[in-house]
């Protein structure tokens, strides 16, 4: 499994534009939970033959337009929309085509489920839409396009219709219902960098956020090559009681250099007193959003365990 995005949204509200992140305009958080609306979100990634994704959605009212598409370039090849009918039909439409599922329920007030499978061929595509995890729609042999590089989502239309959650995006896995968690840091390992404001006691205080929205109200900063911050986070165990298992793990860190000239930097998770970098980037002049996944603990070589999370350092390191 190569699991290409991972969003849980109970801190990340406020995102920039990149390449592995997602694009919106303007968004708000669903007061009392974790979910966000905004008028459209963007998913960008590379071109995918098949791509597998799963979210959780609740509306807010009745048939205002919410769905979500599979894109080539600005091309809609495979859609679902969540309103067709008193707001209990679902439709799946590709290129050339469309089917409906009648819901026995209204979508209005309800968390929901929802997962789409696809392959795309021109001529032998496929595509299956999940709803709380059963197969409600399945094509085959249609024409789904020959490719995908980016997915957009359609939640609202003159006020909020609806708000997602847990958005995850893989190439091979259906992951199903998962729960996507937040763990800000809570500490400092080790450190190199210089923090701002100097009235913090310790760097971790100036990257604990969880969001990008204060900018360059508290950073850490450094212009030494090689220089590491690294970081302790919380417990999986005590932000989510109930986990038992783990799907994969990503670090998004957001940066940009305030120099000339180019500057590049990396993520990096310590195990066992051994780094493990995460794709290095040419940082950008203006604010944006970064993000590096492991599927599999790159220690062992095997599936992440609840236990290998909480014992996770990670921080980030200027390389130039």
């Amino acid at each position: 499994m190569a699991i290409l995005l991972l969003e849980g949204f109970e801190n990340n509200v406020n995102r920039l534009t990149g390449t592995g992140t997602f694009i919106r305009s303007s968004s708000v958080r669903r007061t009392g939970s974790y979910g966000v609306a905004a008028n459209s979100y963007y998913f960008l990634y590379g071109t995918q033959t098949t791509v597998r994704f799963g979210l959780a959605m609740y509306a807010t009212r009745t048939n205002g337009p919410r769905g979500f598409s599979l894109r080539s370039g600005t091309t809609t090849v495979v859609a679902v929309d969540a309103d067709v009918f008193d707001d209990r039909m679902i439709r799946l439409s590709w290129m050339g085509g469309s089917q409906d599922y009648l819901v026995p329920y209204r979508l209005t007030g309800v968390w929901v489920h929802l997962m789409l499978a696809v392959t795309h061929s021109t001529t032998t595509g496929s595509a299956t839409l999940y709803l709380n995890s059963s197969p409600i729609l399945s094509v085959s042999n249609v024409n789904t396009g020959s490719s995908s590089d980016n997915l957009l989502i359609y939640t609202e239309s003159g006020g909020a219709a609806a708000y997602i959650d847990d958005l995850w995006i893989t190439n091979s896995e259906l992951l199903g219902d998962v729960r996507i968690w937040s763990l800000l840091p809570d500490g400092d390992s080790s450190v190199a960098w210089s923090r701002f404001p100097t009235s913090l006691t310790a760097n971790y205080q100036a990257v604990d956020d969880g969001t990008d929205a204060n900018g360059d109200t508290d950073y850490v900063f450094t212009t030494t090559a090689g220089a590491q911050d690294i970081y302790t986070f919380q417990d999986l165990t005590a932000v989510h009681p109930g986990a038992v298992a783990v799907q994969g793990v990503a670090i998004d860190w957001i940066a940009r250099r305030s120099d000339a000239g180019s500057r590049t930097a990396r993520p990096l998770l310590r195990i066992s007193n051994t780094n493990y970098y995460g794709t290095s980037i040419t940082l950008p002049e203006s604010y944006q959003i970064f993000q590096s996944t492991w599927a599999t603990n790159p220690n062992t070589g095997t599936s992440w365990t609840v236990a290998d999370v909480n014992n996770l350092l990670a921080g980030i390191e200027l390389q130039s």
